[in-house]
């Protein structure tokens, strides 16, 4: 049986492909140490600012505990209307939870939307609501940081590959 939506030939025709990145993920928890990196990543990056008070400590909660309380807490501050939840703004919180979901189900199907201009894009599907406050591109960069840290890609000299590519420099 076919799966609802457009196929990647149709997507190529209108010049809009996409690199199916979360395919190609494992469904597993992230360790520890993947969750600390994903959260730096991201926010060397810029992808998430982390610059309000308790931003990291909630991020790593969030990676940490799943996405069920999290999303209590974000209902519980007035969802989509508020302007802060836990210390952070909204838009980061949603930024957060969307990273967790990706995180917690990584294989889930881009689904066309359409844009005002009627142009129609494929972009993640999510219980948070987050398609008017980030692109398809932040999306796209949010996936790749992901992939990159399940890959297990050095990051710092910390582990045997990043000090062989500091001996190297």
């Amino acid at each position: 049986q076919k799966a609802p939506g457009p196929s990647r030939s149709s997507l190529r025709r209108l010049g809009r492909a996409r690199p199916i990145l979360a395919a190609a993920m494992p469904s597993r928890a992230l360790a520890a140490e993947e969750r600390r990196r994903l959260v730096e990543d991201l926010a060397k990056a810029g992808l998430v600012d982390l610059q309000a008070a308790r931003s990291t400590e909630i991020f790593h909660g969030i990676l940490e505990n799943g996405l069920t309380e999290a999303f209590k807490a974000f209902k519980a501050a007035g969802g989509t209307q508020a302007t802060v939840v836990d210390g952070v703004s909204r838009q980061e919180y949603q930024k957060m939870l969307w990273v967790c979901e990706q995180v917690a189900d990584p294989n889930r199907q881009p689904v066309l939307v359409r844009l005002p201009s009627g142009l129609s894009v494929p972009r993640q599907p999510s219980d948070v609501d987050v398609l008017r406050t980030v692109s398809g591109k932040w999306e796209d960069r949010v996936l790749r940081v992901i992939a990159n840290v399940r890959s297990g890609k050095p990051c710092c000299g910390a582990c045997f590959a990043g000090y062989a590519k500091l001996a190297a420099a």
